[in-house]
């Protein structure tokens, strides 16, 4: 937790495209597998405590609309 007296710096940016990790392999062929199991590598090594690192989230608010006959009820 960031307190007022910590010296870290929260960083927050926009981040307008993000990669998924299954489609690294599709579009990047044997490098973006490469590129892919190595950056699963390094979030577990990150998670374990191992290694520090950053860690990005894109929050995508866009809301899910389903249309169709609802199977339960008709």
């Amino acid at each position: 937790m960031l307190s007022f007296i910590s010296r870290e710096i929260l960083k927050e940016e926009k981040n307008t495209h993000m990669t998924h990790i299954e489609d690294q392999v599709i579009y990047g062929g044997v490098n973006g597998t490469r590129q892919a199991i190595n950056a699963l590598r390094e979030l577990r090594d990150m998670l374990q405590g191992k290694t520090s690192g950053d860690l990005s989230v894109k929050w995508d608010g866009a809301p899910a609309i389903f249309a169709g006959i609802d199977p339960s009820d008709g």
